[in-house]
């Protein structure tokens, strides 16, 4: 088994460059791999142990609909990633690491600062009389970004570790931090309405599903974790190394610092006696249509979190000026048949939001050349910023085979298509 899968990770270009073509570290990491599996499934499980057969049933129902308000968020990143796509099984990978680990992980730890808090607010009269006898309205500013923010960093760490020759820049790097936020989100949905109804018997559909996929799921833990995502994604497209260390540390801080804001809002509230008699438990269970809460929930995070978003969009911004400027500069010094004189003249119709196509060739095909030529470009960059010569890297050489495999393929197609 471990062979087949050594010689699966050596033919696989995704995973270029990766310690999984060693064969102890395979090892390593599938047996790592498979303790953290198991374990973020155990904690999960046993959530579920008190709960009547009812309640699992609207676990049931609302990971369904959770998994479907999923794909608002997957078609957004898919679109983010259009000139260099990642596998679908990274993404599948990237998504159950959110929803199958770290929400599993995350809750025992989760609980263990809650009742450390609560103990704290209880002993102290000033303090609980802050809080108004609340302790989640202190707990979960904390608990919150450390712990959660922690499980999910922990896999996007991984990808950048195991996955080098994919892990170019910003963008991809928010992407898979995003895809794992979403994962977290998914499952911690579900376990919400679940939770809401075991609780009161009334399960919170539309505070959950509307609030939690507001901004097409980019509300929460999407924005959160694809804040250090984009963080490691830079400091992998800077050659300074102060700047690298800078990046990694900057994206960190922003992921805490927006989870640990969102959290701390009802205790804002509090303080300043916008609502002097909140609850935070009404505010979680509160339920409102769908379209209501999404709506209510876009607005606020939009009023709250105007700096979080501007960052972001202004760093996928210039990802993607750099990303069209890579694949200029580094395909305009291939020929015939890796690219086209036509081709070559194309290469500056690819705009934000338009990615240019191949001529004469069908949109399937098309879209397999360009995302081969992309990869390509950005791999002789990545090689050149180490000072070696893209000309001697086994990883070039694969994409450039690629490229005339699949114009042979389309030509063998041509026929029957016509």
């Amino acid at each position: 088994m471990l062979k087949y899968l050594q010689a699966w990770f050596a033919a696989n270009p995704t995973l270029y460059g990766s310690p999984l073509h060693y064969r102890k570290y395979a090892l390593a990491a599938l047996i790592l791999l498979t303790i953290v599996l198991l374990l973020g499934l155990t904690q999960t499980l046993a959530y579920f142990t008190p709960f009547s057969p009812t309640v699992l049933g609207v676990f049931w129902v609302a990971l369904g609909l959770s998994l479907l308000a999923s794909f608002t968020t997957l078609t957004v990143l898919w679109f983010l990633d259009r000139r260099e796509r990642e596998a679908r099984l990274v993404y599948v990978l990237a998504f159950l690491w959110g929803g199958a680990i770290a929400t599993g992980l995350a809750m025992p730890l989760n609980q263990q600062i809650i009742t450390a808090v609560t103990a704290l607010v209880k002993g102290d009269p000033a303090l609980s009389q802050f809080v108004n006898d609340q302790p989640m309205l202190l707990a979960a500013p904390i608990a919150g970004p450390l712990v959660e923010e922690f499980t999910k960093g922990l896999g996007v760490l991984v990808f950048f570790m195991l996955l080098r020759g994919e892990f170019d820049n910003m963008r991809d790097g928010f992407i898979y931090g995003a895809l794992i936020g979403a994962g977290f989100n998914c499952l911690e949905v579900a376990l919400y309405i679940a939770g809401g109804f075991a609780w009161t018997g009334v399960a919170p559909w539309g505070a959950q599903i509307g609030g939690r996929y507001a901004l097409f799921g980019f509300a929460g833990h999407a924005l959160y974790t694809g804040l250090f995502g984009a963080g490691l994604g830079w400091a992998r497209q800077s050659r300074r190394r102060n700047l690298r260390w800078l990046a990694s540390m900057l994206g960190l801080l922003l992921a805490l610092a927006a989870h640990a804001w969102n959290n701390a809002l009802p205790l804002i509230h509090r303080y300043i006696q916008l609502t002097p008699q909140i609850d935070v438990d009404v505010l979680i269970l509160f339920n409102q249509p769908v379209v209501t809460s999404w709506l209510t929930r876009s607005y606020t995070v939009l009023v709250f979190f105007w700096p979080f978003y501007l960052l972001l969009l202004a760093g996928l911004w210039r990802s993607g000026v750099w990303e069209r400027g890579v694949i200029c500069t580094e395909l305009s010094s291939e020929y015939h048949p890796i690219v086209t004189a036509a081709e070559r003249l194309g290469l500056q119709h690819d705009r934000m939001w338009r990615t240019r196509r191949v001529p004469q060739l069908s949109r399937q095909y098309s879209r397999a050349v360009v995302n081969a030529q992309n990869e390509l470009a950005f791999r002789k960059c990545r090689v050149r910023g180490r000072g070696q010569n893209p000309e001697f890297d086994p990883l070039v050489q694969h994409w450039r085979r690629r490229i005339i495999q699949l114009r042979t393929a389309a030509a063998l197609h041509q026929p029957d298509e016509a």
